[in-house]
């Protein structure tokens, strides 16, 4: 069994201004790309999508378009799921066809996906299997509603849990899988369903959906040939699964101006998108798939939905959105929303339901496939490795040179700084001054001029070096006798 990867596809569809909306004068303020799948909000904000729908695309466009090629995955064995997602009143529930109005199966312009999808599906399924009827279909509709799951199809109220096998598929215990044998009967059950899910009215949506509805097919193929051994035929079964999520509206209390038990439920509907939110970011950005842990079991709905994002699924989200100028917050957030699930990649695989042996092959094939993903990633990981290893050797080489550098530099400072401060014993004991002005002099002296002064040139200049005493110079001149040793004045 192969494992090959999906994106997960995004298709916007633009529903019409409402009759209120026109009331109120809200403008259109989205533009269409012509033969682009891309649009511009405001003018200024630009989005691109796998397919674009304006709000004059009939449903049989968007079925044949988006969905027709899922159906043949489908019959294929692979499991699939279509998500409508988007605020409260953008035409989620007319998308999908979940709120049936009539009894009857005949082709109608107005039919969603789920009433186109079972016509085609038994088509298709008569086709194949013209000649024997190796197939079964059944179908189940649950329903989560303040974070309690309840089956719609069942007759009493039973315990519904949700696990994961050693394969690592998502596994609802107690839920009825009702079986089918013709279309109008899967119609039925659809109908049933619809009738009994939860629904109010507020301010912005007369027939709002107050909870999270998944109605589910599954279908059953035998094969004659086993898909990992056709040498030796033998019967091999098919379990495929296909979701059709209708999940309920974002909405703000204050423009719904729900109270009471309304606004429990917005709470409760708003609590689990954001779980779904936080799913397809940790999903859609590369970088945190590989580092951060992705938050399924943050609530009921992300649990049902694992397999769908990021997991063994061909996935389609339908975004609806509003055009009026009034919504503009809204529309921006579901945009956003649908351009982080472009990013998000599943691994698809046909779902073979194997004997023992068949199962023991898949599983060691399976093993093998890990083990050679290891080993390639234990490669990379060493020739990382030996690179930083090869890094730090360099660094530590240049360190060490430059550390020798610093220190010879160090050295030579200290050599220059030590023979230029201690040079000779002068430079440590510095020779007194030859003269001291009497100004600051603290021990008392006498000055003793020379001749010429006392001859009559008391005007010429002094020249003090002479003044000291010949064998004395430096030091203090002796003092003259008969004279007072505290004497500061200069001799006549």
């Amino acid at each position: 069994m192969s494992v090959s990867t999906s994106s997960v596809r995004v298709a916007l569809r633009v529903r019409p201004l409402t009759p209120g909306e026109n009331q109120q004068q809200a403008k259109d303020i989205i533009k269409y790309i012509p033969d682009q799948p891309q649009i511009l909000v405001d003018t200024d904000r630009s989005f691109t999508f796998d397919y674009i729908y304006p709000p004059d695309t009939c449903q049989s466009i968007v079925f044949d378009s988006a969905v027709q090629p899922l159906v043949t995955k489908f019959l294929e064995g692979y499991n699939a799921t279509i998500l409508a997602y988007g605020q409260t009143g953008s035409g989620k529930t007319y998308t999908m066809g979940t709120a049936v109005a009539s009894d009857s199966l005949a082709l109608d312009q107005q039919n969603g996906i789920v009433p186109r999808f079972i016509r085609s599906l038994f088509r298709q399924l008569e086709t194949k299997y013209a000649a024997s009827a190796d197939y079964q279909v059944a179908a189940s509709f649950l329903e989560l509603y303040n974070e309690d799951l309840v089956d719609l199809l069942a007759s009493s109220k039973k315990e519904i849990s949700i696990r994961e096998d050693a394969d690592g598929q998502i596994i609802w215990n107690g839920v009825c899988e009702c079986p089918v044998d013709h279309p109008q009967q899967l119609f039925d059950y659809l109908q049933q369903g619809s009738v009994a899910r939860t629904t109010a009215s507020t301010d912005m949506n007369h027939s709002s959906s107050r909870s999270h509805a998944i109605f589910s097919v599954i279908l059953k193929q035998t094969l004659s040939t086993s898909p990992l051994d056709s040498a030796h035929p033998k019967p091999s079964t098919i379990i495929s699964k296909f979701h059709f999520v209708d999940l309920a509206g974002s909405e703000r209390l204050k423009r719904t101006n729900a109270v009471g038990e309304r606004a429990k439920e917005g709470i409760s509907i708003n609590a689990g998108l954001l779980a779904l939110g936080n799913v397809i970011s940790a999903l859609g950005d590369e970088n945190k798939r590989r580092t951060m842990h992705v938050p399924y079991r943050d609530s009921k709905l992300t649990r049902l939905l694992q397999d769908s994002l990021g997991g063994n699924s061909q996935t389609l989200m339908v975004a609806c959105a509003s055009p009026a100028d009034l919504n503009l917050a809204e529309t921006l957030s579901t945009l956003n929303y649908a351009n982080r699930a472009r990013n998000i990649r599943n691994r698809v695989m046909i779902n073979h339901d194997l004997d023992e042996t068949d199962r023991l092959k898949w599983t060691i094939s399976k093993l093998k496939e890990e083990q050679r993903t290891n080993d390639q990633y234990a490669r990379a990981l060493n020739d990382e490795m030996d690179a930083l290893k090869r890094t730090v050797q360099q660094l530590q080489r240049s360190n060490a040179q430059l550390s020798r550098a610093l220190a010879k530099r160090q050295q030579q400072t200290t050599t220059s700084n030590s023979t230029s401060t201690v040079s000779s014993p002068d430079d440590i004991h510095p020779p007194p001054l030859p003269w001291t002005p009497l100004a600051w002099k603290t021990t008392p002296c006498l000055l003793l001029l020379p001749p010429s002064w006392k001859a009559g040139k008391r005007n010429a200049p002094v020249d003090l070096a002479a003044c000291a005493s010949p064998g004395r110079a430096g030091s203090d001149p002796a003092p003259a006798s008969g004279r007072s040793m505290a004497s500061r004045r200069l001799l006549p």
